[in-house]
């Protein structure tokens, strides 16, 4: 069996064409959208949730999260950015830019944002989190969650990624920071569809392959918590997301945001980070 590196690469440098035709070693993508099943025997925990957000909740989400996720007090890649020659510090905010259409420094600035991190901030170097390193966790987030996630969950930190169809995708990597591991990890997609690996507790085993598209969830739980997971691939697409009646975004955020979401994918993530009741441990903060 391959390992998940070798998946990885394949999917990483395979030609658009041959995406669904691997060689016999490779697994080929399970589009779960089209099976009655929504879970995956190789991984208990595991769930997929088709289409568990219809258009207008994509568009009111993705405008969040290039609108208001992205900027102070949630802490971003941009933060440790320096700026372009004659981006100034106080220019014109980057989504109003942005969706003006502007090419000026200030909008290219949103287009060179990878992450943002909400609620209790994933710090990535060293990896985990701290009480004092927090925004506040926004309602919208803590709403869809309520709404997908079974169980007891707390939503105290999210994760937004913003993809290219041209960057480099995320690597194999285990949530295994959080101080309470019981509650799943919610996932959201938006945007380009995507080829997602599911893989197992150790990068030996072969990851299972799944296509993502806009609109769908993940829940990462069980036994399936500490398995090793990333993006292989984000896929151009030509399909724009329907006529969204009831999203209530103004006419110039709706037209950006699609322009965004047509060449780009966002997944959010959110996770609780303490049992409950719970606190963090002394971290001097």
């Amino acid at each position: 069996m391959p390992t998940y590196k070798e998946v990885q690469t394949h999917y990483r440098t395979v030609p658009p064409a041959l995406l669904f035709s691997p060689p016999p070693s490779i697994p080929p993508p399970l589009d779960l959208s089209t099976s009655s099943s929504t879970t995956l025997p190789s991984h208990p925990g595991f769930s997929f949730l088709p289409n568990a957000l219809p258009p207008p909740a994509q568009l009111s989400l993705a405008r969040a999260c290039l609108a208001e996720y992205a900027r102070p007090p949630h802490a971003t890649n941009l933060d440790a950015l320096p700026r372009e020659p004659g981006e100034a510090r106080e220019a014109l905010d980057p989504w109003e830019l942005y969706k003006s259409g502007a090419t000026a420094a200030g909008a290219r600035r949103l287009e060179r944002l990878s992450w943002a991190t909400l609620g209790y901030h994933f710090l990535w170097s060293p990896r985990g989190y701290r009480a004092a390193a927090r925004s506040p966790l926004p309602p919208l987030l803590a709403s869809l969650a309520a709404s997908l996630v079974p169980g007891p969950f707390v939503p105290e930190a999210a994760i937004v990624n913003y993809y290219s169809a041209k960057g480099l995708p995320m690597g194999g990597h285990r949530d295994d920071v959080e101080l309470t591991l019981l509650p799943p990890v919610l996932s959201l997609s938006l945007g380009l569809p995507a080829v997602f690996l599911l893989g197992g507790l150790s990068k030996d085993d072969a990851p299972v392959p799944l296509l993502l598209r806009s609109g769908d969830a993940t829940l990462l739980g069980g036994d399936s918590r500490l398995c090793y997971h990333g993006v292989a691939r984000v896929l151009p697409d030509a399909t724009p997301l329907p006529p969204a009646p009831g999203a209530g975004l103004e006419e110039g955020d709706e037209e950006a945001v699609r322009r965004f979401l047509a060449v780009r994918r966002i997944n959010v993530n959110v996770r609780q980070v303490l049992p409950e009741g719970g606190s963090f441990p002394d971290d001097g903060a």
